[in-house]
Protein backbone atom coordinates (compact mmCIF):
# COMPACT_ATOMS: atom_id res chain seq x y z
CA UNK A 1 0.00 0.00 0.00
CA UNK A 2 1.36 3.29 -0.47
CA UNK A 3 0.49 6.78 0.75
CA UNK A 4 -2.36 8.41 0.18
CA UNK A 5 -2.04 11.20 -2.47
CA UNK A 6 -4.20 13.37 -4.18
CA UNK A 7 -3.57 13.96 -7.88
CA UNK A 8 -2.70 17.59 -8.33
CA UNK A 9 -4.44 19.46 -11.26
CA UNK A 10 -1.08 21.93 -11.23
CA UNK A 11 1.01 19.19 -13.21
CA UNK A 12 3.48 20.75 -15.90
CA UNK A 13 1.10 18.72 -18.49
CA UNK A 14 -1.39 20.96 -18.42
CA UNK A 15 -2.04 23.26 -21.44
CA UNK A 16 -4.71 26.15 -20.54
CA UNK A 17 -6.19 23.89 -18.40
CA UNK A 18 -5.89 21.13 -20.72
CA UNK A 19 -3.87 17.50 -20.13
CA UNK A 20 -3.42 15.20 -23.17
CA UNK A 21 -1.70 12.06 -23.09
CA UNK A 22 -1.48 8.63 -24.56
CA UNK A 23 -1.28 5.67 -21.95
CA UNK A 24 -0.42 2.27 -22.88
CA UNK A 25 -0.27 -0.85 -20.93
CA UNK A 26 0.79 -4.54 -20.80
CA UNK A 27 -1.77 -7.72 -20.37
CA UNK A 28 -3.91 -7.30 -16.97
CA UNK A 29 -1.94 -4.79 -15.84
CA UNK A 30 -3.40 -2.55 -12.81
CA UNK A 31 -2.86 0.29 -15.20
CA UNK A 32 -4.11 3.27 -12.70
CA UNK A 33 -4.91 2.38 -8.79
CA UNK A 34 -7.82 3.97 -7.50
CA UNK A 35 -7.91 7.70 -6.97
CA UNK A 36 -10.09 11.19 -7.27
CA UNK A 37 -9.17 14.29 -8.56
CA UNK A 38 -11.00 17.49 -8.75
CA UNK A 39 -9.78 17.43 -12.81
CA UNK A 40 -12.45 16.03 -15.45
CA UNK A 41 -11.09 12.87 -17.15
CA UNK A 42 -12.09 11.64 -20.44
CA UNK A 43 -10.90 8.31 -22.09
CA UNK A 44 -11.00 7.18 -25.63
CA UNK A 45 -9.95 3.64 -25.98
CA UNK A 46 -8.23 2.67 -29.00
CA UNK A 47 -7.00 -0.98 -29.21
CA UNK A 48 -7.54 -3.06 -26.60
CA UNK A 49 -10.11 -4.65 -23.40
CA UNK A 50 -10.43 -2.17 -20.61
CA UNK A 51 -12.52 -2.60 -17.47
CA UNK A 52 -13.37 0.56 -15.48
CA UNK A 53 -14.29 0.94 -12.12
CA UNK A 54 -15.87 4.40 -11.43
CA UNK A 55 -17.23 4.17 -7.59
CA UNK A 56 -19.19 1.23 -7.35
CA UNK A 57 -19.87 0.64 -10.93
CA UNK A 58 -18.18 -1.74 -13.70
CA UNK A 59 -18.11 -0.92 -17.21
CA UNK A 60 -16.17 -2.77 -19.80
CA UNK A 61 -15.03 -0.85 -22.94
CA UNK A 62 -13.26 -1.45 -25.96
CA UNK A 63 -11.53 0.00 -28.83
CA UNK A 64 -13.63 3.24 -30.25
CA UNK A 65 -15.58 3.61 -26.89
CA UNK A 66 -15.06 6.89 -24.71
CA UNK A 67 -15.69 7.15 -20.70
CA UNK A 68 -16.38 10.25 -18.49
CA UNK A 69 -14.73 10.64 -15.39
CA UNK A 70 -16.43 13.32 -13.26
CA UNK A 71 -14.79 15.53 -10.61
CA UNK A 72 -13.81 13.73 -7.24
CA UNK A 73 -15.12 10.01 -8.21
CA UNK A 74 -13.18 6.93 -7.46
CA UNK A 75 -11.86 5.04 -10.44
CA UNK A 76 -9.30 3.01 -11.54
CA UNK A 77 -8.20 0.71 -14.93
CA UNK A 78 -7.41 -3.07 -15.43
CA UNK A 79 -6.09 -3.68 -18.86
CA UNK A 80 -7.26 -6.77 -20.43
CA UNK A 81 -5.48 -9.98 -21.89
CA UNK A 82 -4.26 -8.67 -24.96
CA UNK A 83 -0.95 -6.86 -26.04
CA UNK A 84 -0.14 -3.39 -27.50
CA UNK A 85 -3.67 -2.48 -25.90
CA UNK A 86 -3.55 1.40 -25.02
CA UNK A 87 -5.83 4.63 -24.96
CA UNK A 88 -5.72 8.51 -24.90
CA UNK A 89 -6.53 10.38 -21.68
CA UNK A 90 -7.73 14.15 -21.84
CA UNK A 91 -8.05 15.70 -18.28
CA UNK A 92 -9.54 19.14 -17.98
CA UNK A 93 -9.48 21.79 -14.86
CA UNK A 94 -13.21 22.83 -13.94
CA UNK A 95 -12.09 26.24 -14.40
CA UNK A 96 -11.29 25.66 -18.01
CA UNK A 97 -14.31 24.13 -18.62
CA UNK A 98 -15.82 27.08 -17.43
CA UNK A 99 -13.93 29.19 -19.63
CA UNK A 100 -14.78 27.22 -22.52
CA UNK A 101 -18.64 28.77 -22.09
CA UNK A 102 -19.64 32.07 -22.14
CA UNK A 103 -20.34 34.04 -19.27
CA UNK A 104 -24.13 33.19 -19.13
CA UNK A 105 -24.16 29.80 -19.15
CA UNK A 106 -20.44 29.23 -17.35
CA UNK A 107 -21.25 27.46 -14.09
CA UNK A 108 -24.40 25.56 -15.26
CA UNK A 109 -21.64 24.18 -18.33
CA UNK A 110 -19.22 23.42 -15.64
CA UNK A 111 -21.92 21.84 -13.66
CA UNK A 112 -22.86 19.28 -16.26
CA UNK A 113 -19.28 17.73 -15.42
CA UNK A 114 -17.97 18.66 -12.34
CA UNK A 115 -21.52 16.83 -10.46
CA UNK A 116 -21.93 12.80 -10.97
CA UNK A 117 -25.62 12.47 -10.18
CA UNK A 118 -26.92 8.87 -10.28
CA UNK A 119 -27.53 7.23 -13.48
CA UNK A 120 -26.07 9.97 -15.73
CA UNK A 121 -24.30 9.17 -18.55
CA UNK A 122 -20.64 8.57 -18.51
CA UNK A 123 -19.84 5.92 -21.26
CA UNK A 124 -20.27 6.20 -24.56
CA UNK A 125 -19.94 3.21 -27.06
CA UNK A 126 -18.23 2.51 -30.92
CA UNK A 127 -21.76 2.62 -32.34
CA UNK A 128 -22.64 6.12 -30.46
CA UNK A 129 -18.80 7.22 -31.29
CA UNK A 130 -19.37 6.67 -35.11
CA UNK A 131 -23.33 8.25 -35.66
CA UNK A 132 -24.67 10.61 -33.10
CA UNK A 133 -21.33 11.28 -30.95
CA UNK A 134 -19.33 11.39 -33.91
CA UNK A 135 -17.72 14.81 -33.05
CA UNK A 136 -16.28 13.10 -30.03
CA UNK A 137 -14.48 10.98 -31.91
CA UNK A 138 -13.33 13.93 -34.05
CA UNK A 139 -12.16 15.99 -31.20
CA UNK A 140 -10.18 13.28 -30.23
CA UNK A 141 -8.68 12.95 -33.07
CA UNK A 142 -8.14 16.51 -33.74
CA UNK A 143 -6.55 16.20 -30.40
CA UNK A 144 -4.05 13.56 -31.24
CA UNK A 145 -3.02 15.57 -34.60
CA UNK A 146 -2.43 18.75 -33.02
CA UNK A 147 -1.82 18.66 -29.03
CA UNK A 148 1.83 19.84 -27.82
CA UNK A 149 2.75 19.41 -31.43
CA UNK A 150 4.24 23.44 -31.51
CA UNK A 151 2.36 24.43 -34.39
CA UNK A 152 0.98 27.18 -35.18
CA UNK A 153 -2.26 27.87 -33.22
CA UNK A 154 -2.07 24.12 -32.01
CA UNK A 155 -3.39 25.64 -28.63
CA UNK A 156 -6.43 26.85 -30.20
CA UNK A 157 -7.14 23.85 -31.99
CA UNK A 158 -6.66 21.72 -28.20
CA UNK A 159 -9.06 23.60 -26.73
CA UNK A 160 -11.18 23.97 -29.84
CA UNK A 161 -11.07 19.99 -29.49
CA UNK A 162 -12.26 19.93 -26.13
CA UNK A 163 -14.69 21.66 -26.66
CA UNK A 164 -16.28 19.34 -29.37
CA UNK A 165 -15.74 16.27 -27.09
CA UNK A 166 -17.78 18.40 -24.13
CA UNK A 167 -20.65 20.23 -25.95
CA UNK A 168 -21.00 16.79 -28.04
CA UNK A 169 -21.16 14.84 -24.65
CA UNK A 170 -23.67 17.09 -23.21
CA UNK A 171 -26.32 17.01 -26.16
CA UNK A 172 -25.72 13.05 -26.01
CA UNK A 173 -26.95 12.37 -22.72
CA UNK A 174 -24.14 13.43 -20.29
CA UNK A 175 -25.43 16.86 -19.11
CA UNK A 176 -25.75 16.28 -15.18
CA UNK A 177 -26.83 19.67 -14.90
CA UNK A 178 -30.22 19.54 -16.75
CA UNK A 179 -31.64 16.75 -14.79
CA UNK A 180 -34.45 19.00 -12.95
CA UNK A 181 -37.33 20.96 -14.44
CA UNK A 182 -35.66 24.40 -12.89
CA UNK A 183 -35.22 27.49 -15.21
CA UNK A 184 -31.31 27.50 -14.10
CA UNK A 185 -30.46 31.14 -13.79
CA UNK A 186 -27.15 32.19 -14.10
CA UNK A 187 -26.97 33.46 -9.90
CA UNK A 188 -28.55 30.22 -8.69
CA UNK A 189 -26.13 28.10 -10.81
CA UNK A 190 -23.14 30.40 -9.86
CA UNK A 191 -24.20 29.28 -6.07
CA UNK A 192 -24.15 26.17 -6.80
CA UNK A 193 -20.78 26.01 -8.77
CA UNK A 194 -19.17 28.28 -6.12
CA UNK A 195 -21.12 25.36 -3.45
CA UNK A 196 -19.72 22.62 -5.15
CA UNK A 197 -15.89 24.11 -4.79
CA UNK A 198 -15.78 24.79 -1.20
CA UNK A 199 -17.20 21.41 -0.32
CA UNK A 200 -14.55 19.86 -2.17
CA UNK A 201 -11.89 22.15 -0.95
CA UNK A 202 -12.88 22.22 2.33
CA UNK A 203 -15.17 19.09 2.69
CA UNK A 204 -12.49 18.16 6.34
CA UNK A 205 -13.75 21.14 8.34
CA UNK A 206 -16.90 21.56 10.01
CA UNK A 207 -19.08 22.51 6.78
CA UNK A 208 -22.50 23.72 7.44
CA UNK A 209 -25.01 24.41 5.04
CA UNK A 210 -26.66 27.66 6.77
CA UNK A 211 -22.39 28.51 6.97
CA UNK A 212 -22.42 28.19 3.00
CA UNK A 213 -25.16 29.81 2.28
CA UNK A 214 -24.60 32.93 4.77
CA UNK A 215 -21.00 33.11 2.65
CA UNK A 216 -23.31 32.93 -0.50
CA UNK A 217 -25.33 35.58 1.22
CA UNK A 218 -28.21 33.11 -0.25
CA UNK A 219 -31.50 32.22 1.10
CA UNK A 220 -31.09 29.23 2.79
CA UNK A 221 -35.05 27.28 2.01
CA UNK A 222 -33.94 28.43 -1.68
CA UNK A 223 -30.40 27.45 -2.11
CA UNK A 224 -31.43 23.63 -0.12
CA UNK A 225 -34.03 23.48 -2.91
CA UNK A 226 -32.36 24.01 -5.73
CA UNK A 227 -29.11 22.46 -4.49
CA UNK A 228 -30.85 19.41 -4.18
CA UNK A 229 -32.48 19.76 -7.63
CA UNK A 230 -29.82 20.05 -9.43
CA UNK A 231 -27.36 17.70 -7.86
CA UNK A 232 -29.40 14.74 -7.11
CA UNK A 233 -28.38 14.88 -3.55
CA UNK A 234 -29.02 17.63 -0.10
CA UNK A 235 -26.40 19.86 0.97
CA UNK A 236 -25.11 17.12 3.33
CA UNK A 237 -25.43 14.12 1.47
CA UNK A 238 -23.45 15.60 -1.17
CA UNK A 239 -20.54 16.59 1.42
CA UNK A 240 -20.81 12.74 2.81
CA UNK A 241 -20.56 11.36 -0.68
CA UNK A 242 -17.35 13.86 -1.19
CA UNK A 243 -16.00 12.61 2.72
CA UNK A 244 -16.87 8.91 1.89
CA UNK A 245 -15.04 8.93 -1.69
CA UNK A 246 -12.10 10.16 -0.11
CA UNK A 247 -12.09 7.82 2.87
CA UNK A 248 -12.60 5.09 0.07
CA UNK A 249 -9.59 6.23 -1.41
CA UNK A 250 -6.93 6.24 1.89
CA UNK A 251 -9.03 2.41 2.96
CA UNK A 252 -7.39 1.25 -0.86
CA UNK A 253 -4.11 3.02 -0.74
CA UNK A 254 -3.17 3.24 2.76
CA UNK A 255 -2.96 1.06 6.01
CA UNK A 256 -4.22 3.89 7.97
CA UNK A 257 -7.21 2.80 10.69
CA UNK A 258 -10.86 3.33 9.90
CA UNK A 259 -10.23 5.71 13.09
CA UNK A 260 -7.41 7.61 11.40
CA UNK A 261 -9.73 7.79 8.22
CA UNK A 262 -12.53 9.16 9.80
CA UNK A 263 -10.77 12.31 11.18
CA UNK A 264 -8.97 12.75 7.90
CA UNK A 265 -12.18 13.16 5.97
CA UNK A 266 -14.09 15.16 8.28
CA UNK A 267 -15.85 12.98 10.70
CA UNK A 268 -15.56 13.34 14.24
CA UNK A 269 -17.67 10.16 15.23
CA UNK A 270 -16.46 7.36 14.33
CA UNK A 271 -19.73 5.55 14.71
CA UNK A 272 -21.51 8.41 12.78
CA UNK A 273 -18.90 7.79 9.84
CA UNK A 274 -19.37 4.17 9.89
CA UNK A 275 -22.72 4.40 9.34
CA UNK A 276 -22.96 6.82 6.42
CA UNK A 277 -19.88 4.49 5.10
CA UNK A 278 -21.91 1.43 4.70
CA UNK A 279 -25.06 3.11 3.84
CA UNK A 280 -23.27 4.43 0.50
CA UNK A 281 -20.79 2.10 -0.23
CA UNK A 282 -22.53 -0.83 0.79
CA UNK A 283 -20.27 -2.13 3.64
CA UNK A 284 -18.20 -1.32 6.64
CA UNK A 285 -15.41 0.87 5.84
CA UNK A 286 -12.88 -1.55 6.04
CA UNK A 287 -14.33 -4.19 4.81
CA UNK A 288 -13.49 -2.34 1.15
CA UNK A 289 -10.02 -2.82 1.76
CA UNK A 290 -9.55 -6.19 -0.12
CA UNK A 291 -12.97 -5.85 -1.65
CA UNK A 292 -11.67 -4.54 -5.43
CA UNK A 293 -7.80 -4.77 -5.17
Amino acid sequence: MRDYIIERDDHDEYQNGICFFRQDSLPHQVIIKAHLHNSVEILYIQKGHFTIYVDDKIYHLFAGDAILFRSNTIHYIIAGEEKDSFYYVLKIRPDAIKNLATPAHEEEYALSFIMDRQNTKCVWKKEEMEGSAAHIKDGFNLLINEFGSGKKYADVLSKIATEMILLSMIKNGGNAACNTDLDLRKETAQAIYKATEYITQNFKEDITCQKLCDMLNISYSYFSRTFKAVTGNSFKEYLNIIRINCAENLIMNTNKSATEICRECGFNNAAYFSKVYKSIKGCAPLASRNKKM
